[in-house]
C-alpha cells in the first residue's frame, strides 16, 4: 500500500517540505485480506505508517489503510501553527487558519486534476527532448523514503537517511 497511494503522497510531501531528511520510522501490519485474494502471503500490508524527520523539525507522517471502519474524510492534512490545509481523493478540500485569535474555515471542492500534464511532459521529452518536470534524480526521493519505512517495520528500528 506505501507502494500504491503512498508514493504519491510522499512524493506530495516532498514538495512541500524543501529539508533535508534525517530518519524514518515505518510500522507494517498484514494478514487480513491474505485468505480473501488470490495471491495470499504475496500481497500488500493492509495497513503502513511510515514517519520522516527533517533536519529543520519539519515532520511527514503517512499513513496508509484498508483496516480502519471509519477512515478519515481527508487523507491529507498540511498543519501548521498558523493553518491547516486538507484535501480529499474524492475532491474536497478544508481550509482552517487562524487571525488576531479567530478561527476561519473554508470548504470547497478541488479544481479538475491536470494529472495528463505529466504524461504529456514525459511524452514531449521522448519525442522533443522537452526537460522533465518530475526528473529521474527526483522520483528516487519518494521511493527511497518508502524503501527506507519498509526496512524499518522489518527492523522494528528508525533508520538514518542517507543519500549516496
Amino acid at each position: 500500500m506505501l507502494y500504491d497511494w503512498g508514493v504519491h503522497l510522499t512524493e506530495y510531501a516532498l514538495q512541500l517540505i524543501d529539508d533535508e531528511m534525517v530518519e524514518v520510522f515505518g510500522v507494517a501490519h498484514r494478514g487480513r485480506w491474505n485468505s480473501e485474494c488470490s495471491w495470499g502471503e504475496d500481497t500488500n500490508e493492509d495497513e503502513a505508517t511510515a514517519v520522516v524527520r527533517f533536519k529543520g523539525g519539519a515532520m511527514f507522517t503517512l499513513r496508509v489503510s484498508q483496516l480502519e471502519a471509519e477512515p478519515p474524510e481527508f487523507a491529507v492534512k498540511v498543519t501548521g501553527t498558523h493553518g491547516c490545509y486538507s484535501f480529499s481523493p474524492h475532491g474536497g478540500y478544508r481550509v482552517v487558519s487562524f487571525q488576531n485569535g479567530e478561527r476561519f474555515e473554508a470548504n470547497g471542492k478541488e479544481q479538475e486534476s491536470e494529472g495528463w500534464r505529466y504524461y504529456q511532459n514525459v511524452a514531449d521529452h521522448l519525442v522533443d527532448d522537452a526537460a522533465l518536470i518530475i526528473t529521474a534524480a527526483w522520483s528516487t526521493r519518494p521511493i527511497h523514503v518508502l524503501d527506507l519505512a519498509c526496512r524499518s517495520a522489518a527492523e522494528g528500528r528508525t533508520l538514518p537517511v542517507e543519500i549516496p
